[in-house]
């Protein structure tokens, strides 16, 4: 109290004191009385005893001292607010902020917040941005109206025109441009480039051998002295085709050579096979891995797959063909115990079911 005083600037102290809750008290026996000594009663006169020294500090609330934007905000949906304060503290505390969205921390230790609005988020929110000393603290406070912006479709289903015969398709989902589009469906069937540009690259005993346009050979083959490696590649014309809602690759089986081994085939899309098959399709890198462990030995008849990852990843980046590598599964780390673990595939000029893509747009 005494500090308090002189804090304020008065020169006297006085003090009252009273019964509690003097008001509401109710005498049961008429007698509740204390009597002090004063000034000129006798005994000890009332005084204060003090020590002088430095006053107890006195902690000074922080202040925003700016803020921007300078009024509540008004935003549509899928677009941004940017807030931002600049703080002191003249006590020159340390201190801290918290950004608030309806009562909620969402952020610590920045001056700057951006408010985000997705396509579902038409409303008002109370953004707040509270500085604090530890002890006190200063807020401001905006409020933010996000306007509703009007969305034709958010998914597929929304355009789904109960006709079978066609592709219904939300283009653009979920923002402002999009839109519903029923294409045709349109289901077809193409065959590899030509007979040159399906069939397979031998390595023979670890080095390039030669390669073969009359099958799809796979796996290894050999007789104790030579040993064979067989990777089979074919290449597809996608150009002008556009994405694809499926698309599968379909194989004919011809025949096979195991002896007691084990073995599992891969499926790689790479690099355009060009005019003619040669040893660097074999190494080239591969775009991506498209069926892992595909089929194994025990291999008995055509084979297909499911192809609309790598069909739609050729249209989107421009390529105007999709190339396909067969090759062993862990072809490296391969260990041979009898010499055989071989698979045969019809190709275009083989006779049996020629390699295909069917694709539905």
């Amino acid at each position: 109290a005494w500090n308090n005083v002189v804090a304020a600037g008065r020169n006297y102290l006085a003090f009252r004191i009273a019964l509690n809750n003097e008001q509401n008290y109710t005498s049961t026996l008429n007698n509740c009385s204390v009597y002090f000594a004063d000034t000129n009663a006798g005994g000890n006169n009332p005084y204060i005893q003090y020590t002088k020294g430095s006053a107890p500090s006195i902690n000074n609330a922080p202040s925003i001292d700016s803020f921007l934007p300078a009024t509540n905000p008004i935003i549509d949906e899928g677009e941004q607010q940017p807030f931002s304060i600049t703080k002191s503290d003249s006590d020159n505390d340390a201190l801290t902020v918290e950004w608030q969205v309806n009562g909620s921390a969402i952020l610590t230790g920045s001056n700057d917040y951006n408010f985000i609005a997705d396509y579902n988020s038409a409303g008002d929110y109370n953004v707040t941005a509270i500085v604090s000393d530890a002890e006190l603290s200063v807020s401001k406070e905006w409020i933010l109206s996000v306007q509703d912006v009007p969305i034709t479709c958010s998914s597929n289903p929304e355009c789904d025109d109960s006709n079978s015969s066609t592709n219904d398709v939300c283009v653009n989902a979920g923002t402002p441009s999009s839109y519903c589009e029923n294409k045709a469906i349109i289901t077809s069937t193409i065959g590899a480039k030509s007979d040159s540009l399906d069939g397979f690259i031998n390595y023979k005993n670890g080095t390039f051998y030669h390669t073969g346009t009359a099958e799809i050979r796979l796996g290894h083959y050999g007789d104790g002295t030579n040993f064979l490696w067989r990777k089979g590649v074919l290449d597809f014309n996608i150009s002008g085709k556009g994405t694809a809602s499926n698309a599968t690759l379909f194989l004919g089986f011809q025949s096979k050579n195991i002896a007691g081994e084990s073995c599992t085939f891969d499926l790689y899309s790479i690099p355009t096979l060009g005019n003619s098959i040669d040893k660097a399709d074999g190494i080239s890198t591969a775009i991506e891995k498209v069926k892992d462990n595909w089929f194994n030995q025990s291999i008995a008849g055509d084979v297909n797959a499911d192809i609309t990852s790598a069909w739609n990843n050729a249209v989107i980046s421009g390529r105007n063909y999709l190339s396909f590598r067969l090759e062993m599964d862990n072809e490296g780390n391969y260990t041979s115990k009898t010499g055989k673990c071989s698979v045969y595939l019809t190709d275009t000029g083989a006779g049996g079911t020629e390699p295909r893509i069917k694709y539905i747009q």
